[in-house]
């Protein structure tokens, strides 16, 4: 077995600090596993272990998925990323933006918001917030998407429906902003396929990769990895576990109306990594070709180009975005990776990375809210890279 000894202190580190209560970890090379480790405890009350095939909410780290879905679609020439999203949901086609000079006021959209801007987050949608008239309106309709209405949950009809009726944040295609733009797709998914979005990533994604632990509801209560939150007491770290955590949920034990495409998926480290594998070449355990080697290096090239400036994401500044992911453009600040190193993280702390130029993937289940997640990015991907670079069995490509 390879050895990682700098992955290993640094786990137990962010472990033993209580930023977290346990952690399971996979690392792949070649689509060949190089390296499992669990650590910690899953319920403190019951002194659990962490296990490998415990599920985990992976929030955000839905997106690149759903994305990585959406683009079958674009391969089969089903949709186009020039398509505007109207032509799915018309009731897209005149939108409403803040005026960018006074952002109390509210004008006539003069650009359509295409595919392209909800692939690269730069569709002017948004997230929670209190700063203008949208983050407010978004923040009133995430906060009813849990909730029944005449004892049902809100569907993509319904939902899509209300957010066209709140004003964009800015112009598509003159800003990024992370948002619900990957939620879009996924009902843009349902209108073109005539499917649930649920059963299209199950037939697309989690049948043919194998992930049969993976889906967008907890499948099995007995191996659910515990969320904890954390906070300081007296400036001593606590973590206080959180029963039936559903934030973005609607249903936890139920197949949801309405499984959020940016932040609705339960897996396991093992099933995911299975995904970032086939982010390395586009194909299944078979040699299949699912997703062709053109838009996949679409998927995970810069796509923001002059207004990467304005992403905002809390790593370091060699960082752009491509289809769902951050893609690393220069090698220049710590923590040092590689560059086209691509991937994403969640909510709770987990987090995902593809390094293609040495076909290596990584996949870091955590759950814990707040999830840490530069502090883990930072140093832990540190720790990795050191250790893959040290280790003398791993064939790491080194800069000319």
């Amino acid at each position: 077995m390879n050895n990682f000894e700098n992955v290993i202190k640094k786990i137990q580190e962010i472990v033993e600090k209580k930023y977290f209560t346990g952690a399971v970890l996979k690392i792949n090379q070649n689509k060949k596993n190089i390296f499992s480790y669990c650590f910690g405890i899953n319920d403190l009350e019951k002194n659990s272990l962490m296990k490998e095939d415990l599920i985990f909410r992976a929030y955000s780290m839905t997106k690149t998925l759903t994305v990585a879905a959406f683009l079958t679609l674009v391969d089969e020439k089903k949709v186009s990323l020039k398509d505007p999203l109207s032509k799915f949901y018309p009731e897209f086609k005149n939108m409403k933006v803040l005026d960018k000079n006074n952002l109390d006021e509210v004008i006539e959209c003069k650009n359509e918001i295409l595919i392209s801007h909800l692939l690269t987050m730069t569709s002017g949608f948004t997230y929670f917030g209190n700063k203008n008239k949208t983050q407010k309106e978004t923040t009133n309709l995430l906060s009813n998407f849990a909730k029944k209405q005449n004892d049902k949950f809100m569907n993509y009809e319904s939902f899509m429906k209300k957010l066209s009726e709140i004003p964009l944040e800015f112009e598509p295609g003159t800003n990024w902003k992370y948002g619900l733009s990957l939620d879009v797709i996924a009902a843009v998914i349902e209108k073109i396929t005539k499917k649930s979005f649920r059963d299209f990533v199950k037939l697309k994604i989690f049948e043919p990769l194998k992930m049969f632990d993976s889906d967008f509801f907890l499948k099995d209560k007995s191996r659910e990895a515990k969320v904890y939150e954390w906070s300081l007491i007296n400036d001593e770290p606590n973590l206080k576990k959180i029963e039936n955590f559903n934030f973005f949920i609607q249903e936890l034990d139920k197949v949801p109306s309405m499984p959020m495409g940016g932040a609705g998926l339960f897996t396991t480290a093992k099933d995911y990594i299975k995904f970032l594998d086939f982010l390395l070449d586009g194909k299944d355990s078979k040699g299949n070709k699912l997703l062709s080697s053109q838009i996949l290096n679409d998927m995970t090239k810069d796509q923001l180009k002059k207004i990467r400036k304005n992403f905002i994401w809390n790593l370091n500044q060699d960082y752009s975005y491509g289809f769902g992911v951050r893609v690393r453009v220069e090698n220049k600040n710590y923590p040092l990776t590689e560059i086209d190193e691509f991937g994403w993280d969640g909510l709770l702390g987990s987090t995902a990375l593809v390094d293609p130029k040495n076909r290596i993937t990584m996949c870091l289940m955590l759950s814990s809210k707040p999830g840490h997640n530069k502090l883990v990015e930072s140093e832990f991907f540190e720790a990795l890279y050191k250790d893959l670079k040290n280790n003398k069995k791993i064939n790491i490509v080194e800069k000319l």
